[in-house]
């Protein structure tokens, strides 16, 4: 067996690790469902909650639910939320960090328990990852799920991106205005961009906010290092995302809400 055919077979096996945990957010108006964005599922002192990004959870309105899928269905997000910027929709571009949370309801924890779940020691709260190895982005694009969705047996099949990254430069960051204290700008090229287990040709990434960003420590092990809030696909090839040392913040202000 040759190297390459080694290198897959090991990145086969990491991608099988890390992609179940990355859920699909859905939309749901008029009978249909759309994509909106990707996020991931924490337990946390026998809770449940939704990360991803705010402006993902801004589509939430009263009669327009918010969906995740579980692998076996479509599981409603019915929680408190909180997100970091204005509660104003319109004042979003303005939001540097662009981080939302579901606290989920309690009631719900015997749908949550069947899904993919992440600790909070599988977050990167302290930016400790080695920044050498790479970081792993999964998430569902909006652009190659408009398929995705069958109608007449009810069953939905999100398709994952992989992208594999490494550190954009301080430049980068100057350009993009992104405060490198607060956010990681990751490049990337095109042929590292992997769908289902099989590289892309060309694959257009629109739609990936709220998909978790991995990173590895020092004894290799993978954790998430930040999650996505937009991308950058013409001349800076970018992808910009919150660092995760904000959620653990986050999380104590929404249990603070409600205790």
């Amino acid at each position: 067996m040759d190297n390459s055919a080694v290198d897959k077979m090991l990145i086969n096996s990491l991608f099988d690790t890390i992609i179940p945990f990355t859920r699909t957010v859905i939309k749901h108006t008029n009978g249909r469902l759309e994509f909106i964005g990707s996020g991931f599922l924490l337990k946390y002192d026998k809770e449940f909650l939704f990360i991803t990004a705010a402006h993902v959870l801004d589509h939430f309105i009263k009669d327009t639910p918010l969906l995740v899928d579980s692998g076996e269905g479509l599981t409603r997000l019915i929680g408190i939320h909180a997100k970091t910027g204005s509660p104003n929709p319109s004042e979003r571009k303005s939001d540097k960090i662009d981080l939302g949370i579901v606290l989920l309801r309690n009631g719900d924890n015997h749908l949550f328990e069947q899904i993919p779940h992440l600790k909070l020691s599988d977050l990167d709260l302290s930016d400790n990852v080695k920044k050498e190895h790479g970081f792993i982005i999964c998430g569902c694009p909006i652009t190659k799920n408009k398929k995705s969705t069958n109608y007449q047996d009810k069953t939905i099949k999100p398709k994952m991106l992989t992208i594999l990254c490494w550190q954009a430069s301080s430049e980068c960051h100057q350009e993009l205005k992104a405060p490198m204290n607060l956010t990681m700008a990751l490049n990337y090229n095109l042929k590292n961009v992997i769908t289902n287990g099989n590289k892309s040709h060309s694959p257009k990434i629109v739609g990936l906010s709220g998909a978790p960003v991995w990173g590895f420590t020092g004894d290799e092990k993978a954790v998430i290092t930040g999650i996505v809030t937009e991308h950058h696909q013409r001349h800076i090839k970018s992808i910009l995302c919150t660092r995760t040392s904000f959620v653990a913040q986050l999380i104590e202000s929404i249990k603070g809400s409600v205790s």
